[in-house]
């Protein structure tokens, strides 16, 4: 649940101050020389090959470059150093999570009052001009380079710190979007990172978010949605089945979308198929959001969420207009207060169910699901669609 602009579109982190005029005293003066040494880092990785002492990597670059089998120790000693550093301050402050009756099942609210006393920065013009997800906002920010993309520690978290909130950003400065190349580079992500405790991922792209920069982000939370899949409760149509995975739709009250589940090469596949509708549909013209819950008997587990274009950020009671995201969709609603309004459950499910496209209104989706299951005959079929003209 996003208000107002994203905070780590802040360059650089605002710091109380006394009030009074600049006084430069010693500490002053050692923090400045320290952060002249910080600033003097770069974004390459400290070596080419991977390396086993994250920390010793860090004091020669804001990046330590890890392979797939020590991503997940990389990840506890990512956060490890953070923690020692004090690095997110007072943000995690006054967390708090609760319980909600939603339609259709129990809804996580995490009350985080900190996140809207985030400063936001000031974007300078010109070749001043940067990307907070291209460097990091915060001088004492460290983070991972692990194939084609940096891990950095999510410094305005959702969730308390033992979740692990990182932000998986592409290493060059692209757009939002989608490939099954990335899709597998993240499924990949979900089971190395998650050797030691399983791993939430998700992606808005430009439905509840506000940055070009593209990224993913991951959590070890259990949303709400998972749990209802995973207790039976959560009722679910088959669309489609075949070597490797399936594919269903599932529309509960608050929850609604498409799931993908199967090995990678089936779950990439499909969710390429559906995304590529999801673009051409009036109805949603790209926007949706991605969930990665938690793997199951070796298979991904992928819901996709379409979203209605025209209506990205309803209204939810007197909070205004809020870009509801992935996480929020799927059960987890991160609120930046101390305590919620009275009919907040009420304004949530009304705003939740006027920006999200049900399975029944994409017109596509019964024609695309119809398709072989034999993957030569299936890229031949998804060449053909894309070839023909959209339903109306």
């Amino acid at each position: 649940m996003k208000l107002g602009a994203h905070p780590l579109q802040q360059l650089r982190p605002v710091r109380p101050e006394t009030g009074q005029g600049p006084v430069v005293s010693q500490a002053a003066s050692a923090r400045h020389t320290h952060a002249k040494a910080i600033d003097s880092l770069s974004l390459q990785p400290a070596a080419l090959d991977q390396v086993k002492d994250c920390r010793a990597a860090w004091q020669r670059s804001l990046l330590a470059r890890v392979a797939d089998t020590d991503l997940s120790p990389a990840v506890e000693e990512l956060f490890a150093h953070h923690l020692s550093t004090d690095f997110y301050g007072v943000r995690t402050d006054g967390m708090r999570r609760l319980e909600i009756e939603g339609p259709g099942g129990k809804l996580d609210v995490q009350l985080a009052p900190n996140r809207n006393k985030v400063p936001l920065a000031e974007i300078k013009d010109g070749e001043n001009k940067e990307c907070a997800l291209c460097r990091p906002p915060f001088q004492e920010e460290r983070g991972l380079s692990w194939r084609d993309y940096n891990v950095w520690p999510n410094a305005f978290p959702y969730v308390p710190t033992e979740s692990r909130h990182v932000v998986i950003t592409a290493a060059r400065h692209v757009g939002q979007r989608f490939t099954p190349q990335l899709l597998g580079d993240m499924i990949d992500y979900q089971r190395h990172a998650g050797e030691s405790t399983p791993v939430t991922m998700h992606y808005n792209g430009v439905a509840g978010n506000s940055q070009f920069h593209l990224h993913w982000q991951a959590t070890r939370e259990t949303l709400p949605l998972q749990r209802l899949l995973d207790r039976g409760e959560l009722p679910t149509e088959l669309l489609h089945s075949g070597d490797g995975g399936r594919v269903d739709s599932y529309d509960h009250g608050f929850f609604t979308g498409l799931l993908v589940r199967g090995d990678k090469g089936y779950v990439s596949r499909w969710a390429t198929i559906l995304i590529d509708q999801i673009d051409r549909d009036p109805l949603t013209r790209g926007a949706y959001n991605l969930l990665l819950l938690h793997p199951r008997d070796g298979q991904a587990r992928l819901a996709i969420i379409p979203r209605r274009a025209d209506d990205l950020k309803p209204p939810v009671g007197d909070f205004g207009k809020v870009g509801l995201g992935a996480f929020s969709l799927g059960g987890t609603i991160v609120v930046p207060r101390d305590q919620l309004p009275e009919t907040f459950a009420e304004d949530l499910t009304a705003a939740a169910a006027r920006t999200v496209v049900r399975p029944h209104e994409l017109s596509w989706l019964t024609r695309v699901t119809r398709q072989p299951s034999n993957p030569m005959l299936l890229a031949r079929t998804a060449q053909l669609a894309t070839a023909t003209t959209d339903d109306p």
